[in-house]
């Protein structure tokens, strides 16, 4: 019979080996439950656990999620080494045994190049590879960013490869003249692109590909993808990264995700997707749009940075609003919304919306008109929310408190004769010192009959005050309470909530 798996001196805080009986407790779980439990410890602790008994040493060696971070071996060379040491063993002993998910966590320095670690890890790919991974999380920090990283081939030919995830931390990137065989999602991060073509080779090599993240890749000034099996994609480009240009003909693209940091001049953006149903644009606006009618976009979110007056001075731009016609249901922010009108942008366009979700600091003087006019265009919506921040939107980044406005009454909401109102359904307003949401709120009450629910959200720091050692107090937040319990209802069974956040 072999030896257990043992280290040469404890990594770990606490000296489980010292307590061989708590593996008994461990032991008699079912097996998928111990496995489940290993899945979240790293693999120091599972080396612990494996001598603690026979049965503990055989669910540790069959267990299909493995996790390894070297973040905890730093500065001791000797710790590194016996760990190094540990995994190659264990490795070895666990062939035969498939592996779900293979997370590994490691930066390369300087200070251990003796320990040739670049090898080892290459050793525990090939060795995952010949187990059948299904999924590959590689973190990796590499000692030369001068020198190319290449994965070994082995990952490329891998059949039952599904997920691949690689963040190289900034480090270069080399791909090789063949694509994954079968692999379904991509994500690369922190990544600079060793190779001419990105776009050509996904679109060539990748032939299974339904799934592609790209996350601050540098080294790309075009991308042009062409491929028939891409579902989702996701590209986020930040501040000082090359990408200029994209270029996506995806007929299965069902969701696309855009966020461009970077503020250069230029910028291209040209999708053709069928049968897209999910949209988001986020960050600094390309100076030229080629989106085709996506006729099954329900949800989408916009939030192009503008500064007016440049920002809509090209046509083309309005393609952003156009393309999206038929979407259902629609995050926006309030600037954009400024920009939109002020460039004459015709109301028609969005008359199937039913959800909008509006995104602004305040209900500003400057912003009023703008979005009066927006919401005269959308006789279809049921269900309107500004805030500044939403769970799946961008916040405004700006710690003062907004500018009081109080500019416009109900009455001149009433004068817009704004369609929308007699199907409002719901509605969520947060409101601030000023008055203008207090009014709008006053409006939507007075006229909008069919409306089952209206939420309103005050703000602690405007709305409450606390003199010190003792509790908070809210004189401005009754004095609301009083005063939307005196506004007249169109709807007598509408309810009212207002709420502190």
């Amino acid at each position: 019979m072999e030896p257990p798996l043992k280290l040469a001196a404890p990594l770990g805080s606490q000296n489980v080996h010292n307590n061989a009986h708590c593996g008994g407790g461990l032991s008699d779980l079912p097996a998928h439950i111990v496995h489940h439990i290993l899945s979240l410890l790293h693999m120091t602790d599972i080396a612990f656990i494996s001598i603690l008994s026979k049965r503990c040493r055989e669910l540790c060696m069959s267990a299909p999620n493995l996790n390894i971070d070297s973040e905890i071996l730093r500065g001791s060379l000797v710790r590194r080494q016996r760990f190094g040491n540990f995994l190659d063993r264990f490795m070895n002993l666990c062939n035969g045994m498939e592996v779900q998910t293979f997370r590994l966590r490691w930066i390369f320095s300087r200070a251990f190049c003796i320990l040739n670690e670049e090898y080892r890890v290459d050793t525990w790919l090939h060795n995952v590879v010949r187990r059948n991974v299904k999924e590959l999380y590689l973190d990796l920090h590499p000692m030369d960013r001068i020198k190319a990283f290449e994965l070994p081939l082995c990952i490329f030919s891998c059949g039952s490869l599904r997920v691949l995830n690689l963040n190289l931390n900034n480090g270069i990137l080399k791909l090789p003249s063949v694509g994954f065989t079968t692999l379904q999602d991509l994500t690369l991060s922190g990544v600079r692109i060793g190779h001419n073509d990105f776009g050509g080779w996904v679109s060539s090599l990748c032939k299974s590909l339904m799934r592609l993240n790209l996350i601050n890749v540098w080294g790309i000034n075009s991308l042009s993808i062409t491929t028939s099996s891409l579902q989702c994609l996701t590209i986020t480009v930040q501040k000082g990264d090359d990408l200029h240009h994209i270029n996506v003909s995806a007929e299965k693209l069902h969701t696309m995700i855009l966020f461009w940091g970077n503020t250069h001049t230029g910028k291209s953006l040209h999708v053709s997707a069928p049968n897209l149903r999910v949209l988001s644009l986020d960050g600094h606006n390309a100076n030229y749009y080629c989106l085709a009618n996506f006729l099954h976009v329900h949800e989408a979110w916009i939030y192009c940075l503008t500064t007016p007056p440049q920002a809509c001075s090209d046509w083309s731009f309005f393609q952003v609003i156009r393309c999206i016609s038929q979407v259902k249901s629609l995050y926006i922010g309030g600037k954009f919304i400024q920009s939109l009108i002020t460039h004459g942008f015709p109301q028609t366009t969005l008359r199937n919306l039913h959800s909008l979700f509006l995104t602004v600091r305040s209900l500003e003087d400057d912003l009023v008109p703008s979005i009066a006019s927006f919401l005269g265009g959308l006789p279809s919506l049921q269900k309107l929310a500004i805030k500044p921040k939403f769970l799946s939107a961008p916040s405004i980044t700006n710690n003062t408190l907004p500018l009081e406005a109080s500019g416009f009454d109900a009455e001149y909401w009433e004068s817009q004769n704004l369609v929308f109102v007699q199907k409002l359904k719901e509605a969520a307003i947060e409101i601030h010192s000023g008055e203008n949401e207090m009014q709008l709120v006053k409006y939507l009450l007075k006229h909008a009959k069919a409306l089952e629910k209206i939420t309103i959200f005050c703000s602690s720091l405007e709305f409450c005050s606390a003199k010190e050692n003792s509790p908070l107090t809210f004189p401005k937040l009754h004095k609301i309470s009083k005063r939307i319990e005196e506004f007249k209802k169109a709807s007598s069974t509408a309810a009212v909530y207002l709420l502190l956040k």
